[in-house]
């Protein structure tokens, strides 16, 4: 996702967050079945050009969450949850690095 903004609101970001989703799959490999989900994101401010832009936060999250149902439903549950852990540690550590 290179970002989401709105003609109606004229203010300029501040700040670019790039992010792509490196896995998302279910591993059933296992007698418990998990959802998998692995995020990486760049943080960097909107100037100047993305190509000069220091990076001021660059990780992967990685979160596995057991299914509590082996089917669709239980993998969409706990993929949700998974992508709520890794947004709240992705909160944290991009307003640390908005603080610095």
């Amino acid at each position: 996702v290179d970002g989401v903004s709105s003609t109606a609101n004229s203010a300029r970001p501040t700040h670019i967050l790039n992010a792509s989703i490196e896995d998302f799959y279910e591993d059933d490999t296992k007698t418990k079945w998990e959802a998998v989900l692995t995020l990486s994101v760049t943080l960097t401010p909107a100037q100047p050009s993305s190509a000069e832009a220091p990076v001021l936060l660059q990780k992967t999250y990685q979160v596995r969450k057991t299914m509590e149902q082996n089917n669709p439903r239980g993998l969409a549950m706990a993929m949700s949850k998974a992508m709520a852990e890794i947004s709240g540690h992705m909160l944290k550590d991009i307003g640390k690095s908005l603080e610095e």
